[in-house]
């Protein structure tokens, strides 16, 4: 316990610091970004995915379009030719889930060589997830409570939902989520490959190989 919380002490600021970087680590994810959007709501066409700098930070701004007909409650909205909706949000929150998720990664403890490689790979598409379920979705969010205020107050709309939930702690629970799983999994293929390693060659497998074996069992 006490060799995890040292390591993540150390890596800590380690992360920040990266983190510190800011835009010029997150502009190569924009079209990325523009993808997901788009595959989240079909309805709006993303005109422009920006960093700008403002007073309070950095802020990442969405200038969006209705591209079909959109219900919201019991209204059609059509699309315009001039029609444009902007939303925009604080960029660093970009960085809560991943750098949780990275940070339990390092802290918790890794049986063997293998198994901390299989975190590193797997941690991969983890971050990637985690990042597209942030951002992209509260961008779309923060444009459908434009149109759910104008048309139909009151009215609920998942990914309003999502973002609030963002908003109020499932940043947390999404890096959380997302490191046991990587744990989880990189554990269960090490067990794996350890399982296939302990196999005998021959029948006459002697005793101290099985004990020695056994000692280092990964997780």
């Amino acid at each position: 316990m006490k060799a995890a919380v040292l390591r993540a002490l150390v890596a800590a600021p380690l992360l920040l610091l990266l983190a510190s970087a800011g835009s010029p680590l997150l502009q190569p994810l924009l079209p990325a970004a523009r993808t997901v959007m788009g595959w989240a709501e079909p309805a709006f066409a993303v005109q422009s995915l920006q960093f700008l700098l403002q007073s309070d930070g950095e802020r990442l701004r969405a200038q969006v379009a209705i591209a079909r007909p959109v219900a919201v409650g019991e209204r059609l909205v059509m699309p315009h030719p001039r029609g444009r909706a902007y939303a925009q949000v604080p960029a660093a929150q970009a960085w809560y889930a991943p750098l949780l998720l990275v940070l339990l990664l390092i802290a918790w403890p890794a049986a063997a060589w293998g198994e901390a490689l299989l975190r590193a790979v797997l941690a991969l598409p983890a971050l990637a997830l985690v990042m597209a379920l942030d951002l992209p979705l509260v961008l779309l969010a923060e444009i459908w409570k434009l149109l759910l205020d104008a048309h139909d107050p009151g009215g609920w709309k998942l990914l309003v939902a999502w973002s609030d939930l963002l908003r109020s702690g499932g940043r947390v629970i999404t890096g959380v989520l997302a490191a046991t799983a990587v744990l989880t999994v990189a554990c269960a293929l090490e067990r794996l490959r350890f399982a296939r390693r302990r196999r005998p060659s021959s029948s006459t497998a002697t005793g101290l190989t099985r004990q020695a074996a056994s000692k280092t069992q990964p997780c």
